[in-house]
């Protein structure tokens, strides 16, 4: 969807220690029993364990994962449990919200929940968790459902909610279309940290994103940087309407897009067909952030 920089100190401090999950030991869940020794991986050697998603892990913010097996002992369904510690709470997020699909159940354990034929992941606090079965059917799902709740149990719950998620608006959204993007959102290096959700109006797909830029003046920078990328961009015709409140970017082009800035927020609609639709989304969008 895009649009289109001393000396080291001496008191440096050391790398982080990033602390294990500890994984329930052989008999310690009722039900349940080890079939694996527990395996641990980090960002230097996550190929070995997920070669083909490591450096989507990555980038977002993955520090460790922690994985074992495990069998329950009234049926002949084996699990593999993964708990994937992230940086920050939006970046399990991220993670959570790349692997669901419109058809998985959601369900309400931890911060979010999605349930699919033979795999449930859920995502609380800095940490994605993924337990995938061998087997499908209801009492599949019920037994995942059961140990996903376990270990819900076992992770500190910080509080940390998804406060600009709550800026969007509900009308016309698409279920299970949220999103993070830790980096080079619009395919711009300076737009970090940006949520989208997905919408359908007036019979056309699109989305509608939020940057927080940690101030007003950083947002206005954020705009005028964008504006300035649009305005050289070939086939693309870019006016800017100062008659809202805030003044709306529309970026007419290949890619269309309408946006604005808004206290310490970037934001705005793209991935329309009509401008109008998109212009429509924008005000409402910025009519949540006001409040």
């Amino acid at each position: 969807m895009a649009c289109g920089g001393g000396a080291p100190s001496q008191d440096k401090p050391g790398p982080t220690v990033v602390t294990a999950f500890e994984l329930p030991a052989d008999g310690e869940m009722p039900g349940w029993f080890l079939v694996t020794e527990p395996e641990h991986y980090e960002a230097e050697n996550l190929w070995e364990y997920i070669n083909g998603q490591a450096d989507f892990f990555i980038d977002y913010g993955f520090a460790r994962v922690d994985t074992a097996e495990y069998r329950n002992d009234q049926e002949s369904s084996s699990v593999v449990l993964e708990v994937y510690r992230m940086g920050r709470p939006q970046e399990a997020f991220g993670i959570f919200a790349a692997e669901r699909t419109p058809d998985d159940r959601p369900l309400e354990i931890g911060a979010g929940a999605y349930l699919g034929v033979n795999v449930l992941g859920f995502w609380q606090a800095e940490r994605y968790v993924k337990l995938t079965s061998f087997d499908e059917g209801p009492a599949v799902g019920q037994l995942l459902i059961g140990l996903a709740e376990e270990i819900s149990s076992r992770i500190p719950t910080q509080g940390h909610d998804l406060e600009t998620l709550l800026l969007f608006p509900e009308e016309d959204r698409l279920e299970a279309s949220e999103r993070f993007i830790p980096k080079n959102f619009l395919g711009q290096s300076y737009l970090t940290d940006a949520f989208r959700v997905g919408y359908a109006s007036y019979g056309q797909d699109f989305q509608l994103f939020v940057v927080d830029a940690g101030s007003p003046q950083e947002a206005h920078s954020h705009f005028k940087r964008l504006e300035e990328f649009c305005r050289g961009r070939d086939q693309t015709k870019v006016i800017l309407e100062t008659t809202e409140d805030p003044a709306m970017l529309i970026v007419d082009g290949p890619s269309k897009m309408v946006l604005f800035h808004l206290d310490h927020h970037l934001a705005g609609a793209i991935g329309m067909q009509s401008l109008d639709v998109g212009r429509t989304a924008a005000v409402a969008l910025a009519e949540k952030i006001s409040l």
